[in-house]
């Protein structure tokens, strides 16, 4: 999971989350870790092993778990959550390297862009394979404080396998507005993968899958790079972040889940321009097929030689029909494109024939609030779309400390502006699920103790969750009603939203409300005002 402008400080107690999705080209689907509605309660079962259930000794694999009552973004402290490997007899116990929600999409959108069916959300646990397991079957079970999951087959290899290597990463709010992934098979070109490494970075995150435990030296990824007949080998290490409060400017924070990266150094040898890049596994002494994947790479120090390859690159642009003032979501694919001065970016807005256009400050910007933001990590930008233009537009990322040559801006995108502000689609009102009220708990417990912040949970305090897809990211931008016989309607005030996350969005009941039918309406505000409400009504239950 990844969690998370200007002003982002006033969308407390709101908390941000910005997800980060790797569109993995293999069979595996893409997977974005992500705080997402949560499942009901059932028991622990493995449901998938990523990104395949074939995994030599000293590897790092997801196991997705259903049926936990928690979201956990790191695995808790002890031998409260443990992975057996269980093998002709034998059982080789292994703590949890990670835990962090996970959404995986299977199959393409099945309703537009913006719809979440089709998104399964899962509990992500990794660990890594113990030395001394032999080739063969084997059963992977998950054991959380006492409870255990059915087994699961594994295949043990003597060998590695291929890895999967993912795309240019994309930064949302939204995952269930993303590009379904790229199907098994697809080749592998320029435009498909679309990466970019800056000659001579360091530390550059390269999404690879499985990873090898950094403390087995019988595992580990190569990666080099090939331009005409030369090979330039690129540093590869695995390295674990511990997860935990990440404070930013304006006394936000953000909690960050605990991950493993692969940080590769990218030869300096390298010459700007087209070259390839070979991604292969090893483990158990042995190096497995390698994985050949084109990249382009680039200069920041000669970007006018190659405008085109250093302009911005929008990854993402949803939603792709929007109301005149309601919020468009841009994913750019580095934050070096945006330098140096990001916070200085314009978003253009122009007529298809180029007559009009006009310049929009983006609103929300993570490259600005998070300043510890790597050069080669993708950046969100929120921004609301004018009223001056409607119908078919065309959007654009402009850099203008570069505007005196060609890549100051990006290539364009089409989106539709209609003047009147777009509902919501809201698939279901409940009470909030025990996962959603343990996120609210996390919060709580990394949030400073200060008397003017409302805790985001409150112990006497019922929280109700509404699923829905096109919400307004900022709570100034909604209006939600509670409304239920016998007394009038009650219309929510900002403090009273205490979580948005992927898909939902968890509010605070008003007092006064008792057990029966209860009504909401949920509403978005756009340049002329609210979009139609959307009512959905839900049964809530007597207080124990």
């Amino acid at each position: 999971m990844r969690l998370a402008g200007k002003r982002l400080s006033a969308l407390r107690p709101l908390f941000f989350a910005l997800f980060a999705l790797a569109c993995l080209a293999h069979a595996g689907g893409a997977a974005a870790a992500a705080q997402s509605p949560a499942q009901t309660d059932a028991a622990l079962r493995i449901a998938e092993v990523g990104p395949y259930d074939r995994v030599a000794p000293g590897q790092i694999v997801e196991l997705r778990v259903e049926g936990f009552n928690e979201r956990l973004i790191t695995p808790p402290p002890g031998d409260a959550l443990r992975v057996i490997i269980i093998q002709n007899g034998t059982t080789y116990v292994g703590p949890a390297r990670t835990a962090s929600p996970v959404i995986v999409r299977e199959g393409p959108p099945a309703q537009g862009a913006g719809s979440s069916v089709g998104m399964k959300m899962f509990q992500g646990v990794t660990f890594a394979v113990p030395r001394g397991v032999p080739p063969g079957d084997a059963e992977v079970v998950v054991v959380y404080k006492g409870r255990r999951s059915a087994p699961f087959k594994l295949n043990i290899l003597d060998r590695p396998g291929r890895p999967v290597v993912g795309t240019t990463g994309i930064v949302t709010i939204a995952p269930a507005s993303l590009p379904p992934p790229l199907a098994a098979g697809t080749p592998a070109t320029r435009s498909t993968f679309g990466l970019k490494f800056e000659r001579g970075a360091k530390g550059v995150e390269l999404h690879v899958r499985p990873l090898a435990d950094p403390d087995n030296p019988d595992a580990g990824v190569i990666v080099r790079f090939k331009q005409g007949d030369a090979f330039y080998d690129a540093g590869a290490r695995v390295v674990h972040r511990e997860g935990g409060r990440r404070d930013m400017p304006g006394g936000a924070f953000r909690l960050a889940p605990a991950r493993d990266v692969l940080e590769i150094d990218v030869p300096e040898m390298l010459a700007p321009g087209e070259a390839e890049m070979e991604v292969s596994l090893r483990a158990s002494g042995m190096t497995g097929d390698a994985v050949l994947v084109p990249v382009t790479v680039t200069d920041a120090g000669r970007a006018f030689e190659s405008p085109k390859d250093a302009a911005p690159r929008m990854l993402a642009v949803t939603p792709r029909r929007v109301g005149a003032g309601q919020a468009l979501m841009i994913s750019v694919d580095r934050r070096r494109a945006l330098d140096p001065d990001p916070d200085k970016v314009e978003v253009v807005f122009e007529t298809p024939d180029g007559a009009w256009s006009f310049k929009v400050q983006p609103e929300k910007m993570s490259a600005v609030r998070a300043q510890a933001t790597e050069p080669d990590a993708p950046v969100l930008l929120i921004v609301r779309a004018p009223k001056q233009l409607t119908g078919d537009v065309r959007v654009r990322v402009h850099n203008p400390a570069r505007a005196d040559y060609e890549g100051a801006a990006s290539e364009p995108a089409t989106v539709e502006i209609v003047s009147e502000a777009i509902a919501p689609e809201v698939q279901s009102v409940s009470e909030a699920s025990a996962a959603e009220l343990s996120q609210l708990r996390q919060i709580s417990s990394a949030q400073a103790a200060d008397p003017r912040v409302r805790p985001a949970f409150e112990p006497g305090v019922r929280y109700v969750s509404i699923r829905a897809t096109g919400l307004d990211p900022d709570p100034r931008y909604l209006r939600v009603r509670f409304e239920q016989e016998g007394r009038g309607a009650v219309t929510l005030e900002r403090s009273d939203f205490a979580l948005f996350s992927s898909g939902a969005l968890v509010v605070r009941l008003p007092k006064g409300f008792g057990a029966g039918r209860v009504s909401v309406s949920v509403e978005n505000r756009g340049a002329s005002g609210y979009s139609p409400p959307v009512v959905r009504t839900f049964e809530l239950s007597e207080r124990r």
